[in-house]
């Protein structure tokens, strides 16, 4: 019975290997899913990064070995309320909506440049 669990999910292929060293040496069974589609950073991204597996057993004792080694678990508490707020209300904007916070903001962004530098650029070439 296939019992592992995703405990972690990582960006780059040394920061996973080095945790997978650690809960090697203290006995826990882990594999890595992904872990070849992330070398080139566009599959990285679409497959959400290297995921660590551990077996449902070893789980809490995995999840103390990467709190020790920095890894945070909560990542909402120190995201800022106002980055929240804008990640929501622009999730339902068409066209845009399903792209990356990123790049809605970028887009957005470069739509109220030109609605603010518009009537600036016709009325000077009224002139």
């Amino acid at each position: 019975m296939d019992d592992f669990v995703t405990i972690a999910s990582f960006t780059q292929p040394y920061q996973v290997h080095i945790i997978q060293s650690r809960m090697i040496v203290e006995g826990i069974d882990c594999r890595l899913q992904d872990e070849f589609m992330a070398y080139t950073q566009l599959y990285s991204t679409a497959v959400s990064g290297i995921k660590l597996q551990v077996r449902r057993q070893d789980y809490e004792r995995a999840k103390a070995i990467l709190v020790e080694n920095g890894y945070r678990f909560d990542p909402q508490e120190k995201i800022p309320k106002w980055f929240i707020f804008l990640s929501e209300t622009t999730r339902n904007i068409p066209l845009i909506g399903n792209l990356t916070l990123g790049k809605r903001v970028f887009i957005l962004l470069a739509i109220l440049l030109i609605l603010i530098a518009a009537p600036f650029y016709f009325l000077s070439a009224k002139k």
